[in-house]
């Protein structure tokens, strides 16, 4: 059964629904969302379940599901999906047997599809931590499933193309799936030195990559690299696409969230703190992934 936890205090604004198209940007264990143009909203701070939070468990990647609730990758070595239920301002905390990734502030991907959440998975050093691959959580049912279960996965993407992409971590190699049938559909592998830590996929099927070397590429399909721009940023994270605007967001490891376009032109930033940083769009219609509110996550369970 998962764990439930309400969090009070946090004000009718908690309430309101994130606005499609903002950003959201988790760092530092809390959830904060922002307009386009930069202008905070509101921030919520996310509980860990079993109260004091170790310091290893930092929250790491958010997103907003086809309900138009907040999901968190929330912990390291014992994560938790954890839910922010936007209309009952309660939170809801799911694990599973074997979940963890490792400690590196740039891992932990997180994607939606549908009634579906999927996850990355790595082999650690925990007890009973050696599974590794992608698990999907059922948000329907409550169960959980791993799959893709020989690879140890950094980030994972819902593309505007339909297709879940999971970056493995040797930075450069994308498995790409069916997200309903979880059939592997191809495999890619980006330039070589690139140092890929977050992807992003437009409707064209183009790939966007965040780059610990401080860079963002835009590559093929195929993973002919099309373009790269310095982000102004140090070791990037993180990326998402905006489906409304053809807007790109990126976090980084100290702060600093670079926006720019699918051309990767006119790149600004605006400084969110000093940790590491996720970001993430709102999307439209409550979709599971928006373009006029941006989240950024930055560093709980459902039982098999």
């Amino acid at each position: 059964m998962p764990l439930f936890l309400t969090l009070a205090g946090l004000g009718q604004v908690a309430a309101e629904p994130f606005e499609p198209g903002n950003v959201l940007i988790s760092t530092e264990n809390s959830v904060h969302e922002y307009t386009p143009n930069g202008t905070w909203v509101r921030t919520l701070p996310i509980p860990y379940p079993t109260g004091t939070r170790p310091v290893t468990e930092s929250a790491r990647d958010a997103l907003v599901d086809a309900n138009g609730n907040l999901q968190i990758y929330n912990g390291t070595f014992d994560p938790y999906l954890s839910r922010y239920d936007v209309a009952a301002q309660s939170w809801t905390h799911w694990t599973f047997t074997g979940w963890s990734t490792a400690n590196n502030v740039s891992y932990g991907g997180i994607a939606s599809h549908g009634h579906s959440i999927f996850v990355t998975d790595m082999s650690t050093y925990g007890q009973g931590d050696i599974p590794k691959g992608l698990v999907r959580f059922d948000l329907l049912t409550g169960g959980a499933q791993r799959f893709a279960d020989t690879i140890d996965f950094i980030d994972v993407t819902l593309g505007l193309d339909g297709l879940l992409y999971g970056l493995a971590g040797d930075e450069r190699s994308v498995y790409v799936y069916d997200p309903s049938t979880l059939t592997q559909v191809r495999a890619l592998s980006l330039p070589f030195g690139s140092y890929i830590r977050g992807i992003a996929v437009s409707t064209a099927g183009e790939i966007y990559g965040a780059s610990w070397n401080d860079t963002i590429h835009r590559f093929s399909a195929t993973g002919v690299q099309l373009g790269v721009i310095p982000s102004g940023a140090y070791d990037l994270v993180d990326i998402d696409i905006s489906p409304l605007y053809e807007q790109v967001v990126v976090g980084s490891r100290f702060g600093t969230i670079v926006f720019t376009n699918l051309a990767l032109t006119y790149p600004w930033s605006i400084n969110v703190g000093g940790s590491t940083a996720f970001a993430t769009f709102v999307p439209p219609d409550n979709q599971g992934h928006d373009d006029n509110n941006l989240l950024v996550s930055s560093g709980n369970t459902l039982t098999e």
